[in-house]
């Protein structure tokens, strides 16, 4: 939901647009100041939680802006890795889930983007809930003030990958990119943002021709087209042939410096066999990529078939590929138990599966 053109939330506006308006034609430039650090460094949830700015003042910004913050419904902890995911619910009677992740020196943030998704990977829970609307910049940069408020350490790496497809709400997303990047918003690296798409072409080309600095990640899952066709959908059977050009124009354009990554959820019986690893061999040409192995995390009502690998099948699947000869990195999924894992984004709490264990000898990434 929109606020009104005369009202815009605070927290979808960058520092300077805040300053500009609240500055404007008064020259309050102190209280711009104090607005904005009550904001983003202090992370006020709302008028009411603003703090060292008179009364008066306080109304002045009322009129200017729109500052209501997101209603946390629902607070869920993994006892074994301390991953929490969060239920929010927006001004609409719609809810998001995000997810903190906390590790020894630092903690990730697994964002929405839209309310539920227009995809329909099967591999997905959040595709069940089908699509209804896109975030707004601000309810996007509110998942990182409301969790961060609420969490010990702070938060220095975004992630893009929780409910929705991100590259389909382009405008929004990047802008909550820029917000959260900004040295006097959210002073996050831009090389610590990092965006999940699915393929969403025009969207990706776009972003390389405009040359942004977060990061981006390719969800590939298959590199069989009719066998990536079965578990996207809706992205059509040609799509891989449209995609994998323009991650290599992306490379491209990065001097071929980077590594692309490409994630591919692990699914045994599906996507795991020699024949998988052929397709790979054959058709991913034209850019350096890294293989980011994600095992499957199960979720109620996933397609029949679907099974999450064990410990010694990923160890042996990880072992084919790297005669790929690219890096390959197994991707830890944190609260698993609880629905918070990758690909379980759907209001499902508890999740009867059995706990993937990380092989000792296996590569890491811990997102």
């Amino acid at each position: 939901m929109s606020a009104p053109a005369e009202r815009p939330h605070v927290q979808g506006l960058l520092p300077e647009e805040v300053l500009e308006r609240v500055s404007r034609p008064r020259g309050a430039t102190r209280l711009a100041e104090r607005f904005v650090r009550a904001v983003f460094r202090e992370r006020a949830a709302g008028f009411d939680g603003v703090r060292g700015i008179r009364a008066e003042s306080v109304e002045r910004l009322r009129g200017l802006f729109t500052f209501e913050p997101l209603q946390v419904v629902d607070v869920r902890g993994s006892p074994r890795d301390r991953t929490r995911k969060f239920v929010f619910e927006l001004e609409d009677g719609a809810r998001i889930e995000t997810v903190h992740i906390p590790n020894r020196d630092h903690a990730t943030i697994c964002l929405s983007s839209q309310v539920g998704c227009a995809y329909d990977c099967r591999f997905c829970a959040t595709a069940q809930l089908g699509f209804r609307r896109n975030l707004e910049a601000w309810e996007i940069v509110e998942q990182v003030l409301r969790v961060q408020a609420d969490s010990p350490g702070r938060i220095t790496d975004v992630v893009f990958m929780g409910m929705g497809e991100p590259f389909l709400n382009y405008e929004r997303v990047l802008r909550a990119a820029r917000i959260l990047n900004h040295e006097r918003a959210g002073c996050i690296g831009a090389r610590n943002i990092t965006i999940s798409t699915s393929g969403v072409v025009k969207a990706i080309r776009r972003f390389t021709a405009e040359g942004h600095k977060y990061r981006l990640m390719f969800s590939l899952h298959s590199a069989d087209p009719a066998r990536r066709a079965a578990l996207l959908p809706a992205l059509g059977p040609g799509h891989l042939e449209e995609l994998l050009p323009a991650v290599a124009d992306y490379a491209r354009s990065t001097g071929g410096r980077r590594w692309m990554t490409l994630e591919y959820t692990a699914i045994q019986g599906v996507n795991m066999g020699d024949e998988d690893v052929e397709a790979m061999r054959r058709n991913l040409t034209g850019f350096k990529y890294l293989v980011n192995v994600i095992p499957w995390n199960p979720f109620p009502g996933a397609p029949d078939g679907f099974r999450a690998p064990t410990r010694a099948e990923v160890t042996a699947f990880v072992g084919k590929l790297r005669a790929l000869g690219a890096p390959i990195k197994v991707r830890y999924s944190g609260g698993r138990e609880i629905g918070a894992a990758c690909g379980q984004l759907a209001f499902h709490h508890e999740v009867d599966a059995p706990q993937y264990e990380m092989p000792e000898d296996s590569p890491l990434i811990v997102l």
